[in-house]
């Protein structure tokens, strides 16, 4: 069983690795972390192993998963990820970016914030909130009381990050943001449950 769950492993990390857009990750989410999934299959099956066992292989396959989770949390970033690097690009840049591309989509009025935050590949890091398009502010269960919205994470792009791409930090800098476009889909046209925009039911999309 140990073999077998490197195995799934190696094999749903090369076909991540193969992922280049928002549809391919979906499919791979599919085959590699649905209920029907190779990995949820062998797990389910712990039932029929010696008792003694099965708490280790039980362990070894929540690693896996945890692994699988991660690796495609982290290449999702990476496909809805906008950047821009140049010189004398700064935080402010960025600011502006992410206010006016927010207020485009969401109304003028819409309030934006900017919280400081942690990205491993971004120094400094920060974190855009919008005011959310449901209660506008006053709260509710979508901003869990908040009034706000997590929507856009970001930052100035780490000069190592530049380096590692054959960019000079000293010369030129850059901004990164992203967000995930089904969920500004879901924000803009209100739509309370974001599964409903993978469903396929015409009777739904055609209201768009």
């Amino acid at each position: 069983m140990p073999s077998q769950l490197d195995d799934i492993q190696i094999e749903a990390l090369m076909a991540l690795d193969q992922a280049h857009d928002e549809t391919a990750l979906r499919v791979w989410h599919a085959a590699h972390l649905s209920k029907k999934s190779p990995l949820m299959m062998a797990l389910g099956d712990l039932g029929k192993l010696p008792k003694e066992q099965r708490a280790e292989i039980g362990k070894c396959g929540n690693e896996v998963k945890r692994a699988l989770e991660a690796a495609f949390a982290e290449k999702e970033q990476a496909i809805q990820t906008a950047a821009a690097v140049g010189t004398d690009i700064s935080l402010s840049d960025l600011k502006g970016t992410l206010v006016e591309v927010l207020r485009q989509m969401f109304g003028a009025d819409r309030q934006v914030r900017l919280r400081s935050s942690y990205f491993p590949f971004t120094e400094p890091s920060i974190e855009a909130d919008l005011q959310c398009t449901v209660c506008d502010g006053a709260g509710c269960g979508l901003c869990k009381y908040t009034g706000w919205l997590e929507i856009v994470p970001g930052g100035m792009i780490h000069p190592q990050v530049l380096r590692n791409s054959g960019v000079d930090p000293e010369h030129f800098q850059g901004f990164a943001f992203g967000a995930g476009l089904d969920r500004l889909a879901a924000l803009q046209y209100s739509i309370r449950d974001i599964r409903y925009l993978y469903e396929n039911d015409m009777r739904f999309l055609w209201q768009f």
